[in-house]
Parts: C-alpha cells; sequence; structure tokens
C-alpha cells in the first residue's frame, strides 16, 4: 500500500503482485460473501514493503547514504499527502451526509490517523460494541497505520539490532512474532494480532528476510505452486482455516519475490496497471463504498456494484496521475511538507468547526434525534471498573460497605443490561459484577466454540470460590443454528432444547453453592439495524425504504413457548420476561416513547437497558438478597 518507489521499476513482478493484493482486497469489499477471504491481499502489502524497505535502506547504507530523517520524510511524504487529499474530499462531504454521532466517529478516526495510530483506534473502537464496520469511512486506514509504525521502528532494527547477523536476527524476530499472533489469535482470541504490530510483524520481517536470503539455485516448479497458492487462498474461500491460510499465503509471497521471475504471468499489463495505482485504489474505494450505501440505507443492485468498481479504478487512477505520482516525481520534498502543513491546517479548521457545532446536531429534528442517540449506546464498562481477573474483563462495581454481591452474566446480551445493572446496585447498595464473554455462552456442557468451555468454566469457578455472590442473573442470546459439546460435535437438531437443558445445569451447578438463578428471557428483535437506518431514513427523508418498527407479539411468544414453558416449570430459577415490557397488545415494539429501544440488530439501546430496569430490580428484590 506503500506509494511506489523507485526501486519497484527493476521488480515489475512485485508490481504485479502489488495488482492482485489490491484486486483481491477490492473484490473482498464489494463481494464479501463471494470472495471471502480477499482480505488477505493486505498482508501480501505487508511482506512486499518488508521486501522493498529493507532493500532501499541496506542498499543505502552500502553505500554510506542512508539518512534516518531522509528517510522518514519521504516515507512519510509519499503515504501522508494522498491520506490528506482523500480526507479533505471525504471530510468535507461528510458535513452533509453523515449523522452527528458517525461525523464524530469520523472524525475521531481521522484524527487517529494523523496521529499514525488509526490501527490502535479501530482495535479499541471494534468488538462487539463498536459501530458496524461496514460503515466505518476509514476502516481500511488500520493497515496504513501498521505500515507508518514498521517505517519508523525499521530503520533502527536494521542499523542497531539486525548489524552483521541479519537473517539469524530476523529469523528470531519472525518467530517471536509469529508466537505472539498465535498467543493472542488463537488462545484469548481477540483482535490484537490483526491490528497491532507486534503481532504482524513476522510478515513484513519475511519480506526483509527474503532480501537478505542468499540467490541460490531456485525451483521453478515451487514458483508456479507459490503462484498458484496465492491465487486460490486470494479468490477462493477456506474460513476454517484462516491462520493456516495466512501462513501459506504469506510463505508463497515471499518465495515468488525470492524468485524474482521475469514471466508474463505477474508482468501484465492488467496487474501491473493495477499496482500501479493500488495505493491510491486502496485509499478511495473504501469510502466510496461506505458513503454511497449510507445514503441509499440498502446494499447495492449488482449493476451499481460494478459501475461503482468501474467508478474507483478511473477515479484512482487519476488521483494517482494528479497527487500521487505528481508529488512523487514533481515535486521538491521541502514543497511537499509545506502542502502537508497547509492540509493538517485545513483539516484542523473542519475538524475544530465540527467540534464547537457539536457534529451539527441541530441538523437532526427533535424526533430524530431520539432515534439517533440510540445508535451504539451500547453499556460499555468504565475504565475505572475494569478488572482482568477472570478468563476475560469484567465490570465490578463494588460498595465498600456492603460485601454482599450480584453478578450478570453472559455475553454481550447479559452485558446489554448494564445501564440498568449498574443502577440496581447502586440502589440496593451491594457489590456488583457484569461477567460477559465475547462471543461465547457461559454455559458449560454446550456451548458455541470449542474455545468457549475453559472461559465458561473459569468463570464459573469464580462465582463459586466468592461466598459473597448471592445471585447470579444470565443473559444470553437464545436463536442459535447449532451449538458444540465438549468434544467438539456440532449439534443441529433440537438446538432449543439442548440450550435450555445446558442453562439448567449451569444453574443446578451454581444451586450447590447456594447462588440464586435469575433467567433473563429472550427480547423480540429487529433483526437489522433499526436506529441506524431509520434515522437515516428521517434524515434524508428517503420513503421509499420501508423500515417495520415492530414484531407480531403472538409470533414471537409462539416461537419461544416450549423455551418457557421448559425454564418456567424450574423450581430452583426465576424466569422473567424482558419481552412482556416491550409488548403491548398485539406487538413487540422497537420504538418506545419515540426512543429506539436498540442500538443495533439485536442489542438493547442505552433507552433500552433502563427500560428493564424495574423488571430486574423486582426479580433481585424478590429473591431477598
Amino acid at each position: 500500500m506503500n506509494s511506489t518507489s523507485k526501486s519497484n521499476y527493476s521488480r515489475p513482478d512485485i508490481q504485479g503482485l502489488r495488482g492482485i493484493a489490491v484486486i483481491s482486497v477490492l473484490l473482498f469489499h464489494y463481494f464479501p460473501k463471494l470472495f471471502s477471504m480477499g482480505f488477505l491481499g493486505v498482508d501480501l502489502f505487508f511482506v512486499i514493503s518488508g521486501y522493498l524497505i529493507t532493500s532501499i535502506i541496506s542498499r543505502q547504507l552500502e553505500e554510506n547514504k542512508f539518512s534516518f530523517k531522509l528517510f522518514f520524510l519521504k516515507r512519510f511524504c509519499r503515504i501522508i499527502i494522498p491520506i490528506l487529499f482523500i480526507f479533505l474530499f471525504f471530510c468535507f462531504i461528510s458535513f452533509f451526509i453523515l449523522l452527528p454521532k458517525d461525523l464524530n466517529n469520523l472524525w475521531s478516526s481521522v484524527l487517529a490517523t494523523l496521529l499514525f495510530i488509526p490501527n490502535f483506534y479501530f482495535w479499541l473502537t471494534g468488538g462487539y460494541f463498536g459501530t458496524v464496520n461496514e460503515y466505518k469511512s476509514f476502516l481500511h486506514l488500520w493497515s496504513i497505520g501498521l505500515e507508518l509504525q514498521f517505517y519508523f521502528f525499521f530503520p533502527f532494527i536494521l542499523t542497531f539490532v539486525l548489524k552483521n547477523y541479519y537473517t539469524k536476527k530476523l529469523t528470531l524476530i519472525l518467530i517471536f512474532s509469529i508466537i505472539l499472533f498465535i498467543i493472542y489469535l488463537l488462545i484469548y482470541n481477540t483482535a490484537f494480532s490483526f491490528f497491532i504490530l507486534p503481532g504482524r510483524l513476522w510478515e513484513f520481517c519475511l519480506g526483509a528476510l527474503v532480501f537478505f536470503l542468499p540467490k541460490r539455485k531456485r525451483n521453478l516448479l515451487l514458483y508456479y505452486i507459490s503462484l498458484f497458492l496465492i491465487f486460490l487462498f486470494l479468490f477462493f474461500s477456506f474460513k476454517n482455516y484462516e491462520f493456516l491460510n495466512l501462513f501459506i499465503i504469506v510463505i508463497a509471497v515471499g518465495y515468488v519475490i525470492y524468485y524474482n521471475s521475469d514471466n508474463l504471468f505477474l508482468n501484465n499489463k492488467i496487474f501491473i496497471f493495477f499496482g500501479k495505482i493500488s495505493y491510491s485504489l486502496y485509499l478511495l474505494h473504501w469510502p466510496t463504498l461506505v458513503f454511497i450505501k449510507y445514503y441509499l440505507i440498502r446494499d447495492l443492485f449488482i449493476y451499481e456494484t460494478f459501475f461503482l468498481i468501474f467508478f474507483s479504478v478511473v477515479a484512482s487512477y487519476y488521483f494517482w496521475l494528479f497527487i500521487e505520482d505528481y508529488f512523487r516525481k514533481k515535486l521538491l520534498l521541502k514543497f511537499s511538507i509545506k502542502i502537508i502543513v497547509i492540509l493538517y491546517v485545513v483539516l484542523f479548521i473542519f475538524f475544530t468547526v465540527n467540534f464547537f457545532n457539536n457534529s451539527f446536531v441541530s441538523r437532526l429534528a427533535p424526533n430524530n434525534l431520539l432515534i439517533a442517540n440510540s445508535i451504539d449506546s451500547n453499556f460499555r464498562c468504565k475504565i475505572n471498573n475494569l478488572s482482568f481477573d477472570v478468563s476475560q474483563r469484567s465490570c465490578k462495581f463494588f460498595d465498600s460497605n456492603n460485601k454482599n454481591e450480584i453478578v450478570l452474566l453472559g455475553n454481550s446480551h447479559a452485558q446489554m443490561y448494564g445501564y440498568a445493572f449498574e443502577n440496581i446496585v447502586q440502589t440496593l447498595s451491594v457489590n456488583g459484577r457484569i461477567l460477559a464473554l465475547d462471543g461465547c455462552l457461559p454455559t458449560i456442557s454446550y456451548n458455541i466454540a470449542k474455545e468457549c468451555f475453559d472461559k465458561a468454566a473459569i468463570n464459573l469457578s469464580k462465582i463459586i470460590e466468592n461466598n459473597n455472590i448471592s445471585t447470579v442473573l444470565i443473559g444470553i442470546d437464545w436463536d442459535h443454528f447449532f451449538l458444540f459439546d465438549k468434544d467438539n460435535n456440532k449439534i443441529v437438531k433440537n438446538v432449543d432444547f439442548i440450550l435450555v437443558k445446558s442453562i439448567k445445569e449451569l444453574s443446578l451447578e451454581l444451586n450447590k453453592y447456594d447462588k440464586k438463578v435469575i433467567i433473563i428471557g429472550p427480547v423480540s428483535i429487529p433483526g437489522y439495524n433499526f436506529a441506524f437506518n431509520l434515522s437515516r431514513k428521517e434524515f434524508f427523508k428517503n420513503n421509499k425504504i420501508i423500515l417495520p418498527d415492530y414484531n407480531d407479539k403472538n409470533n414471537f411468544e409462539k416461537r419461544y413457548k416450549d423455551i418457557f414453558d421448559y425454564l418456567n416449570n424450574l423450581k430452583f430459577i426465576t424466569l422473567i420476561k424482558p419481552h412482556e415490557v416491550q409488548c403491548n397488545n398485539s406487538k413487540c415494539n422497537f420504538l418506545i416513547n419515540g426512543k429506539s429501544i436498540f442500538s443495533d440488530t439485536n442489542h438493547l439501546s442505552k433507552d433500552g437497558s433502563l427500560l428493564m430496569q424495574k423488571l430486574l430490580l423486582k426479580s433481585i428484590s424478590d429473591k431477598k438478597i
């Protein structure tokens, strides 16, 4: 993704690899179901960057021409100038298109990018409670953050750490980075490895290692196998083996670069063209797609998708011609720096205007503002309440004068009651804790993935060991197409019965240790991003979009009748039904008192959470904690 450097022209095969990489990313973003592994094109860029930056620095060191200052300035200018022009264009449009909260999020991502840490920003704002990823206009710039950080640190590593033992020390760094990647990705199941440099450094290091490897006799068959693997894993879906796919494709790219072939396959005009505009196309295609979908409030039709791809390619070519390539070739470094300063100032003015106008919240009608405020308003634990003494983070609310404690246990569908739970803890003057596993159920006999069992067991043991915990509220999502048992057998039949049986077993285990159990039943969910879609529909006055604002109550209760009956017959638990607060007469409403009770497709908003406070408080009080 780094802009073309002079050294690239001696390696048209690398330019072709860049073309393949950006095409795969483009197809992934525009056809995510069809090209679900296309995101691995970004990893091609990382390997290529590792090789090219190493070659540039090494050759300058050999000629005693290397300057840290000059290197940083050149790389900074080549990377940041195109980004600043992209920001200038889309940030201006955003004043007219984006809702206040989305406008504020966009400027936060811009600020993070200008501080060279967009990967940290998107890591911290992702997960279950992040804004919908497909509408984050500059989400793709996380990789630019990694590139910039690599450009900053690697020259020091190459110059002062590696010295004359390049291959051995690079190999050690590469192995250490892979270990970090595996630990955080496979054991803790977090996005740390995806967004942060230590977990990605091995890909850059592989490219650097290729540069230092002795150019011995190379295997033509292995070269073509590597090319085949690159295409296979980029353009066909093998989603059950994502880490293996990543590892194989990185090794394959490394070998293709090492082989240094001038064959016509990589050197054809199409791949070379896309390689030439790869950085411009990478920057431009994603926000273009996001803004169009944001305005239309729907997915694109197939003909619209192809038109937008064509438009993105053409626009990227002219952007490359008049911005990226022009500043790289025609202008002196000092003038480029002046342009950067000017653009920073202009963007700062935009930011200031947005800040003092409160993201132009006055553009929204009062009733629409109520709806828009629900977007992304899921409960988030305050930093001072966070604790990491269990399998994953927990959120603690303590009252030092009372040792009695209640726990809200589950996944994101437990945490969505956090606003109500926090108020209840304060009202009852007791200690409280939210234990919400990311992407896992709290059940110990059946769960949604193999790695969930250990996490659920750790949380359960912590609750059992704590004699101060008197009451446990369990909140989960109730619609599952399959579950796994402890032997990793996939269960697809009678899933509802298996789920409630698991809840029963968990409740019995808690009861053994005198923990009172309250089960929070399901709510009737929209199944689409209700608040986000409705607020845009009202803002753009789009009457063509039909958005249902309720579900049929009878159908909902019929769907969960067997679950309700089963749990109601268990004398050692209390079942509460939040849908009874949500529903009246024949409708289960998504909009109550003009406010959306959902923040996304299936999680309660702050207003929705607080709406359930009386119901939760009554059930806890009845348990006489």
